[in-house]
């Protein structure tokens, strides 16, 4: 019974669709009474099932002397559910098509949302940083506490993801600061172009980093966490601020 009742579901039919339909065919003609006793349900509920049934052209009725009784039609109706439902998908694959376009349109416009994601702890930071070295205009922008940054990767780590961005031949400039620092900047960054920031003026516990559409902060002290935003809109803005800070950064560490 309950191989075709799973069946019968696989078909089509609701779980009690299924249940009230094989009671049916096991018991002949029968009262609603009964009909719920074989399937194991209430007959209220077993009311319900049946008239879906009968609406599918499953099941039938008829009163005798003074009660109705209720029988299954024979299976082989089962074959027009299945074509209920072929006929369904033909037309759902066609109305799709219809509309497609313009449901594109308004997916076009929601582009313009944000689209921000969250990435906790040193190996959040590691995945948010891979992502970056799939970027596709080649030109980062990165805002870096390198004190910070160096008691969360090592100089081996640095130099891991400073090779992989090399090798994808990806332009970086850098706005740093830093302080008594256990190994250099200038390594990790030889082929950069980078500007020191003034420590005390810029007391600096994050990284940013801006490429492409999206805009990576890594917060650096107590707390470990990344979140990225995708956005247009954000990103051209931070890559303004970014410009302005590079073309002062020069004249604010000579006045250090």
């Amino acid at each position: 019974m309950v191989k075709i009742v799973d069946s019968l579901q696989q078909i089509g039919l609701t779980e009690k669709e299924a249940l009230v339909y094989n009671a049916s065919l096991d018991l002949g003609k029968a009262t609603v009474e009964k009909i719920a006793e074989q399937a194991g349900i209430v007959r209220t509920t077993t009311y319900t099932q049946i008239e879906s049934l009968m609406k599918q052209g499953l099941m039938s009725s008829f009163v005798q002397g003074k009660k109705t009784f209720y029988t299954a039609e024979a299976p082989t109706n089962l074959k027009r559910l299945l074509e209920k439902q072929k006929n369904a998908v033909i037309f759902g694959e066609s109305l799709l098509e219809q509309i497609l376009p313009d449901l594109l349109a308004v997916h076009g416009k929601t582009g313009t949302r944000p689209v921000i994601r969250f990435f906790p702890g040193k190996e959040g930071l590691i995945t948010m940083r891979n992502e970056v070295l799939t970027m596709k205009e080649k030109n980062l922008s990165v805002i870096t506490a390198y004190s910070d940054f160096i008691k969360i990767f090592s100089k081996d780590e640095a130099t891991a993801f400073t090779t992989k961005r090399k090798a994808k031949k990806i332009n970086i400039r850098v706005l740093f600061t830093k302080e008594n620092d256990a190994y250099s900047a200038d390594s990790q960054m030889s082929d950069a172009e980078a500007r020191e920031l003034p420590y005390k003026d810029f007391p600096l516990n994050f990284d940013i980093y801006i490429f492409d559409n999206k805009i990576c902060i890594s917060s650096l002290k107590d707390e470990i966490w990344g979140v990225m935003i995708d956005s247009h809109v954000i990103k051209e803005s931070m890559q303004s601020l970014f410009n302005i800070v590079w073309k002062v950064a020069p004249m604010l560490k000579s006045m250090t």
